[in-house]
């Protein structure tokens, strides 16, 4: 969910010619929009229709909202009746001002955004004609409009995250003929950020463009000291979706009891769209300090989100709360739902059902071992490791995993490096994440350390680590090193 909520968040502007037309409703619509209160935006956009008819604005309004339903409440019903909708609102478009600098753009925006949806929903082909789509008629835009920050802004995140795709999709790339770079792309954004920060014609697509650039610094860069900078500017919005972004950055950092703070705080409105998902992440965060009462709110998420993503995930943790609880009966009823449960698209999801089909109990001194470590508690996370008696391959492997996360974290450097190399070793052969994850943490430290050959080296040695949990993830952290080195 969060790759794609971010991707697609796209911004408007007071730009107006002819059928393209930014007033007063369709900025109050656009607002409410990135408010989530849709429903008040679509009463605002058919006044909109109502008085002002021949207004192209409204297209892509609608499709916003759209967007944001789908992506936040995932529900397949709403994915079909707006894919529906696309080849019209493309074309009422084409019916506008062909000279506006919204022709073109407004057309790429509802590709792209409904490229994510179809993502969403395994739609793999489809999507990368959007994109190629989307790409083409912004780089068109460009020629003519090379000053609209708006498209400079779409471009460069389109780019960066095209230069980010892993290694199992770059089929897409072949089809959609597009060349992307991370480095460059977050670059471009980085300059369109300083621009917006003097320019008062666009300036207020600033808040938006911090959430951009803070998706890909925290996704695509090992740059920590970079979020430290960029939180204060966020952390203080009312958005909920600066809410998720500076909850995550504050993850990132180490800051975990403000990243409960801020989720526990946040505006919910009576009239805003439900972002469950907050639920999941504040439930998560909590159970990572082995604070009991995250159960409530994987409980309120499980009992109110219509998607099928996360919850085999909600259902694992609530085992965990009962095994940590020595509540066995409780811990086989949640395992049991796992398998009727929700589905296995995102990574969390893939965990809890190989962890239900290997019918194994966790080890609840590793199990507590990983929340702590999770939560920040290093010193407190390796103390449980060593009440581990057990010596089974796989829980050696973890043991000697969580050993080098938590030194790593304590800066201990040679001791991080020691295990992680073990891990590795050990693991190589084994469908678990913990070799590979090794191989990429290596990897950082010796870039960090700027030792890029060795670097190139690990990176490379967790690329080719096939058929692993979260493979897709770790991978694209892999080559996103590579990246940074080689450009």
């Amino acid at each position: 969910m969060r790759f794609f909520l971010f991707f697609f968040f796209i911004v408007l502007n007071n730009y107006a010619i002819a059928d393209f037309n930014w007033n007063t409703n369709c900025n109050d619509a656009y607002l409410k929009i990135i408010s989530l209160e849709l429903e008040d935006a679509t009463l605002l956009i058919k006044k909109e229709k109502k008085t002002n008819p021949t207004n192209k604005i409204v297209h892509l309004l609608d499709n916003y909202i759209d967007f944001f339903s789908i992506q936040i409440g995932e529900q397949h019903s709403n994915y079909l009746s707006s894919n529906d909708l696309e080849n019209f609102r493309i074309e009422e478009i084409k019916k506008g001002n062909i000279n506006s600098p919204w022709y073109n753009y407004c057309q790429a925006e509802i590709y792209i955004q409904n490229a994510a949806s179809k993502l969403k929903f395994n739609e793999y082909l489809k999507s990368a004609y959007n994109l190629n789509s989307a790409y083409r008629l912004l780089k068109q835009n460009e020629e003519k409009f090379p000053h609209f920050i708006p498209n400079q802004k779409s471009l460069a995140i389109l780019e960066t995250l095209i230069g980010s795709i892993p290694q199992k999709y770059h089929w897409i790339l072949s089809i959609i003929n597009i060349d992307g770079s991370i480095s460059l792309g977050i670059k471009k954004l980085e300059n369109i950020v300083e621009n917006l920060e003097s320019n008062n014609d666009f300036n207020h697509l600033i808040t938006e463009t911090y959430f951009y650039l803070s998706f890909l610094k925290l996704n695509l860069q090992n740059t920590p000291s970079e979020l430290e900078k960029l939180l204060p500017k966020i952390e203080n919005s009312s958005f909920l979706i600066l809410n998720y972004a500076t909850h995550r950055i504050c993850n990132k950092i180490g800051r975990y009891q403000q990243a409960i703070s801020i989720l526990e705080n946040r505006i919910i409105s009576e009239s805003s769209f439900k972002f469950y998902y907050l639920d999941y992440l504040l439930a998560k965060a909590k159970l990572n300090q082995l604070d009991y009462d995250a159960e409530i709110y994987f409980k309120h998420f499980l009992a109110n989100f219509k998607g099928k993503n996360y919850i085999k995930s909600s259902l694992m943790y609530l085992s965990w709360i009962a095994l940590l609880q020595d509540n066995m009966s409780l811990f086989y009823e949640y395992q049991n739902k796992i398998n009727i449960m929700g589905d296995t698209f995102v990574d969390a999801d893939k965990e809890a059902q190989k962890q239900f089909d290997n019918k194994t109990k966790p080890n609840k001194f590793l199990l507590k071992s990983r929340l702590l470590f999770d939560g920040g508690k290093y010193r407190n996370s390796l103390s449980q490791l060593d009440s581990i008696t057990e010596t089974n391959k796989s829980i050696k492997l973890e043991i000697l995993y969580r050993k080098a996360r938590n030194h790593e974290k304590l800066k201990q450097f040679q001791l991080a490096k020691k295990y992680y190399n073990d891990t590795y070793n050990l693991g190589n052969d084994m469908n678990f994440y913990f070799a590979a994850k090794s191989a990429l943490q290596l990897g950082l430290l010796y870039e960090n350390e700027g030792f890029n050959e060795k670097a190139i080296e690990y990176f490379n040695k967790c690329i080719n680590l096939k058929n692993h949990q979260y493979e897709q993830g770790i991978e694209l952290k892999a080559k996103s090193g590579l990246n940074r080195i080689t450009n």
